[in-house]
Order: structure tokens, then C-alpha cells, then sequence
């Protein structure tokens, strides 16, 4: 099966799933493995251009066609994937049409490459990106506090820059889905099966979302409860105390200001194990104390009684007063 978009012909390579209202494929591009080279030395120009002016076709589409495009090719040299929806014309309404076109004309949107319609369906094309999982990193490579700050700002940052709507937020945030790139730059795999549905996703569904992601990003420090900041940031996401993404970075960038420069052996453990280990040993200390304390009271009682018993006055024998027919004693003193 093929789809064709723009003049482009996608591959589709298999199929990920179905339902009444749509279904999703994941495609590659035909004649994916071109020249590498050359979409490799365009990569720095069109990461400069991101935000250029759309006249008609973006800079990023433009890039595309002449085959430049730096999103064509995955780190690894594997051939760069794309995930493809389709939807039935029974399912196609005015404000559908709206949503996608307002996300062609988001130039800063990469991941969403174009949409077209047919006689019978629509469908519309995003860019799978590369790099490694969220996931993985965090399971395999053990990165550090500073890491992982820098991970969660820069995963922040970049749908900020997007400006992603609060539906494509709430289907990017998943740590299977969240891709970096060894340069730090982000990709986004978005789950959407669900897509039909993002007129009733508003960012307070987002925002947990997100919640679980920056959870699991400092998993750690959280069972230490060692970042109290944060925990009120993530409590304010799973609440709904944000309505759009830029006061959650703004958050989370003084939460990084106070805690960036300290690894993970700096912060101290306030969680209820600890503290209630910290307790035992409080205890073991001031028990400790007490018994020293009681064996140097018995050690000194042993003292005081040894020193009375040997300077007491040894107690007289028994007295007599007569042996036999000689009466002694009393009748001494008489005699004298």
C-alpha cells in the first residue's frame, strides 16, 4: 500500500491498528535511502530557517522536496519513518480541516508533515523522528540529576517553541514516545489513535500527562522526597492548576535554578523510610547514652559499697561470762 502527499510516495511498511473512526499506519518515505550525505549537510541550514516566513510552502517543506531535509535519516542509518492516519469521509467534519490546516501553517510544528484529503478519506502524515526512547536512556544509561534537568528542559522547551496544541502535548507525553538525539535535540512519537478526540483534550489532561513524564524522570529524587519544588509543581499539573504550558516552564526553570548545581549524593532524604530509619538510630544513639550512663551508676554503686565494707569496724565475738567455775568478765572488774 502506498500514500501519496505533496507529490511524495510513503511506503506503508505496517499496519499499527484500526478502528471505526480512523487508522494508523507506519510508513517510510520511497527512495528513503538516497543520497545521506547531502541531507546531512543541509541539516544546519534548515534548523536556522525553522522559523522562516511560509510563503505557500515552508522553508522545511521546501527542504523536503529538494531532498536536503534533516529529518530524512536517523542516527543509526536506519530508514527515517513516519506514521500515517487516515480517516474516513463519514468522519471528517469543518472543524477536523481547521485543526490540521491550523497545524500546516505552524511552521515550528516539524513533526507534522501535511495533510490531503480524498474522495473517500483524509489523511494526514507525522514525522516519527529519531534518537533513542526516554525510556531506555533512563533504564540503561543511569544519567545524572544534571542530565536528566537538562532532558526535562529541553523536552519542554521544544514543544513550547512548537507550540504544540494541548491534544498533540497530551499524545507525546509518554517516555516510549520522547526521543533524543545524542545532541539534545527532541522528537516526539505520537500516539494517535485517539485523535478524533482532541477537541476534548484541554492541557489539564495534558499537563498530567506530562506530570507522569517528569515523574519518572526524577523518580529517584522523589522517593527521597529531596526536591520539595518539585513536588509542588507536579501537584499543581495533576490538579490543573496550569492552563498552557509556558507557566509550567517558567516553574520548572526556578525549580532547576535552585537544584541544577547539586548531584544526587547532595540531597537529603526527608522520604518516610528514611526518617523512620533516622528515628531508629536517633533512638539507638540516646539508648545507647542511657546505658552507659546506667553502667557507670552501677559501676560507681559497686564502688561505694566495696569502699564501706572494708573501712567498717569488724563487729566483737560473743562474750562469756563464766567457763566452768571461773567467772571472767564482769567478775574481773570486781576483783580489780
Amino acid at each position: 500500500m502506498e500514500i501519496q502527499m505533496q507529490g511524495r510516495k510513503y511506503l506503508v511498511i505496517h499496519k499499527l491498528g484500526e478502528s471505526r473512526e480512523l487508522a494508523w499506519y507506519l510508513c517510510r518515505r520511497i527512495g528513503e535511502a538516497g543520497n545521506r550525505r547531502s541531507r546531512r549537510a543541509g541539516e544546519s541550514e534548515i534548523s536556522q530557517s525553522r522559523r522562516a516566513e511560509k510563503s505557500g510552502v515552508s522553508q522545511s517543506r521546501r527542504a523536503e522536496e529538494s531532498g536536503t531535509h534533516p529529518r530524512q535519516i536517523s542516527e543509526r542509518g536506519e530508514d527515517h519513518q513516519f506514521r500515517a492516519v487516515q480517516i474516513p469521509s463519514a468522519w471528517i467534519r469543518p472543524e477536523l480541516v481547521e485543526y490540521l490546516m491550523d497545524q500546516v501553517h505552524n511552521e515550528n510544528f516539524r513533526e507534522f508533515v501535511d495533510y490531503a484529503t480524498e474522495a473517500d478519506h483524509l489523511t494526514f502524515l507525522m514525522d516519527c523522528g529519531f534518537g533513542r526512547s526516554l525510556w531506555d536512556i533512563l533504564h540503561e544509561e543511569r544519567p545524572s540529576l544534571p542530565e536528566r534537568f537538562a532532558m526535562a528542559e529541553g523536552i519542554l522547551r521544544h514543544m513550547l517553541l512548537s507550540d504544540y496544541p494541548a491534544y498533540f502535548i497530551y499524545a507525546a507525553m509518554d517516555a516510549r514516545r520522547i526521543k533524543r538525539t545524542d545532541a539534545m535535540d527532541f522528537y516526539f512519537d505520537f500516539e494517535l489513535s485517539d485523535f478524533l478526540t482532541f477537541q476534548r483534550v484541554d492541557f489539564v489532561l495534558a499537563g498530567r500527562k506530562l506530570a507522569e513524564v517528569l515523574e519518572l524522570l526524577f523518580a529517584r529524587e522523589r522517593n527521597m522526597q529531596a526536591l520539595p519544588e518539585l513536588e509542588t509543581l507536579l501537584y499543581q499539573l495533576r490538579q490543573g492548576g496550569f492552563d498552557s504550558l509556558l507557566p509550567v516552564y517558567q516553574e520548572l526553570q526556578k525549580v532547576f535554578s535552585l537544584w541544577s548545581g547539586k548531584e544526587e549524593t547532595e540531597l537529603a532524604d526527608h522520604s518516610l523510610p528514611f526518617r523512620i530509619w533516622d528515628w531508629i538510630k536517633g533512638l539507638g544513639r540516646w539508648t545507647a547514652s542511657l546505658f552507659k550512663l546506667a553502667v557507670l551508676a552501677l559501676a560507681m554503686a559497686y564502688l561505694v559499697i566495696s569502699v564501706r565494707d572494708f573501712i567498717k569496724p569488724e563487729a566483737a565475738g560473743p562474750g562469756f561470762e563464766q567457763i566452768g567455775d571461773l567467772k571472767i568478765g564482769q567478775g574481773e572488774e570486781e576483783n580489780s
